[in-house]
């Protein structure tokens, strides 16, 4: 199978892949005619799609987060590469595929992660900073386990959040050894908090965001923590 990031400008090419994202728009012609706007991706990264001509069955076939075999070039528009999309269907048992081989995911275990984000916090000594901590934490623990920490700009993949957590956490702790002069339980809370309501503001499945919620849209995550 052809990897995303392998694709090169030219490069005719079959694969299966995920569909990230998937919106139904329309041409400028007259009369316009519909087309998919689709982000493809797999483990190793992704691209903008195009497939066209898109007919009112692929409307009720096609949906994100979907798995699908794609035929298709890759084009150079406006000196980025994009695919455009010749055949595509929808991926079958027989094709022995399964959605968790198409997603990005941090190097280290997500239990591992969360574990030593919890360490953290139990290092903290004053009381009333470790109870909000806690209180935090425990609110979104669950999504810690597999929540992107953003959409696009970074560690936007499975268990993300926690992984940028964590190096940050280490970040931290040399930063403490170079200058005692800081207060360590202040860094230590400000780094586990500064991101926890990424889970709030956004809806994601598998370390993709699919949408920010309404809270998410109106306050943004700095708001909501």
């Amino acid at each position: 199978m052809t990897l995303i990031k392998e694709l090169n400008s030219q490069d005719e090419f079959v694969g299966f892949y995920l569909l990230k994202e998937l919106e139904v728009k329309q041409t400028n012609g007259t009369p316009p005619k519909d087309y998919f706007d689709i982000v493809l991706c797999d483990s190793s990264g992704q691209m903008p799609a195009k497939y066209w001509d898109v007919t009112g069955t692929d409307k009720e076939t096609f949906f994100p987060m979907g798995l699908v075999k794609v035929q298709g070039t890759v084009l150079t528009y406006r000196e980025r590469l994009q695919i455009k999309i010749s055949r595509i269907r929808k991926t079958e048992p027989d094709d022995g595929v399964n959605i968790t081989d198409f997603i990005r995911s941090a190097p280290i275990r997500p239990i591992d992660l969360v574990y030593t984000i919890k360490q953290a916090m139990e290092s903290i000594g004053d009381p009333e900073i470790k109870t909000i901590v806690a209180f935090c934490i425990a609110k979104v623990e669950e999504k810690l386990m597999h929540y992107p920490a953003a959409k696009t700009h970074h560690h936007a993949y499975f268990a993300g959040l926690a992984y940028h957590m964590v190096r940050m956490l280490e970040l931290g702790e040399f930063i403490c050894k170079q200058r005692p002069f800081l207060n360590p339980d202040l860094l230590l809370a400000g780094i586990i908090l500064h991101d926890i309501a990424k889970p709030e503001e956004m809806i994601a499945q598998l370390g993709i965001v699919s949408d920010y919620s309404v809270r998410g849209k109106l306050m943004g995550h700095i708001s909501m923590a």
